[in-house]
């Protein structure tokens, strides 16, 4: 595929492949998807989040970032307290409400959360907002994430959404 070739060509593939290992992959995706390095195309892509003004997740920007991309000790310490936070947030949510934590896992929706974590002071905090939200999307949020979500007008529309959510929410 072409996440595959993108994967083959990036020097920093060992780091990506190391953090791919953390344990909230296992909940996120079954022992056959692990097997095709699914969880590798969500390093980069968190990696991107955390870096990028403007995150595009189109394959062609995603080919142009396995490219150049070098994970410094910095960017994999910052990604694994994403996804130690993102767990912990992940089970919080799973005792609250089964199919909200299932969603929050999916490619889409996990990325737009992560954008967010630092704006919350602890992943139980994090998961009364996640709750809120996904309990009641908007229909432009849902609009956005069901079709053409890697583009990056569809990927904006969402940012803006989440982002308003979060801060009305930490302003209550």
């Amino acid at each position: 595929t072409n996440v595959d070739m993108a994967r083959s060509s990036n020097i920093s593939i060992e780091d990506v492949k190391i953090l791919g290992h953390h344990e909230l992959f296992s909940y996120m995706f079954s022992e056959k998807m692990l097997q095709r390095f699914s969880q590798d195309e969500i390093v980069v892509k968190t990696w991107q989040v955390l870096n990028e003004e403007n995150p595009d997740f189109s394959i062609a920007h995603f080919k142009q970032v396995m490219k150049i991309l070098v994970l410094t000790e910095e960017d994999k310490e910052r990604i694994n307290g994403v996804y130690d936070f993102m767990l912990k947030a992940y089970k919080y949510v799973e005792f609250s409400d089964v199919n909200i934590a299932k969603l929050i896992l999916k490619k889409t929706h996990f990325l737009g959360c992560v954008a967010f974590i630092d704006k919350f002071s602890s992943p139980q905090h994090f998961s009364q907002w996640i709750i809120q939200f996904f309990s009641n999307m908007p229909e432009e949020y849902i609009a956005a994430a069901s079709q053409q979500t890697a583009g990056v007008k569809n990927t904006q529309i969402r940012y803006r959404i989440l982002k308003d959510s979060v801060e009305s929410f930490l302003q209550e």
